[in-house]
């Protein structure tokens, strides 16, 4: 987790099936547009030995999320779905943001970051229970 520590930009032509993952996951058509139109950057930092956080900004929001490894905690996303949210690190050592909905008729999120190199993370977005996926790449910043 250590090697993700630091600010990471969206690089936004490189962005497959963000909508269809909005849709899936029951955001409305003005949100969707809007959050396929902003640019996030987001920053992990490592708190203590056992604390870390995620701040997350666009150009109109952000959020910080404070969480340890395993831990659930509440979390209303900035699209405004609130969930149980939990991170862990899996087998072959990518982070996974699990989101549990709180509401039943809306899917489980899972983000699956994996660092593909030095400057390059991807995203996968999947909705769970659904065959839908989204792909998106970030490129990490200078400090």
């Amino acid at each position: 987790m250590k090697e993700l520590v630091g600010k990471w930009k969206l690089q936004h032509e490189k962005t497959d099936n963000f909508e269809d993952y909005l849709k899936a996951v029951g955001i409305s058509f003005a949100f969707r547009k809007m959050g396929k139109a902003v640019v996030p950057v987001e920053e992990f930092k490592q708190d203590d030995d056992e604390n870390w956080s995620l701040c997350i900004s666009v150009s109109i929001a952000h959020t910080t999320l404070k969480f340890k490894f395993g831990e659930e905690f509440h979390e209303t996303t900035m699209d405004g779905r609130k969930c149980k949210t939990t991170f862990t690190i899996s087998d072959d050592g990518h982070l996974i943001q699990y989101q549990k909905s709180v509401h039943a008729n809306i899917p489980d999120t899972r983000i699956t970051r994996k660092k593909v190199d030095e400057t390059t993370v991807t995203q996968i977005y999947e909705a769970v229970g659904t065959n839908v996926k989204s792909v998106r790449k970030f490129i990490r910043q200078e400090a």
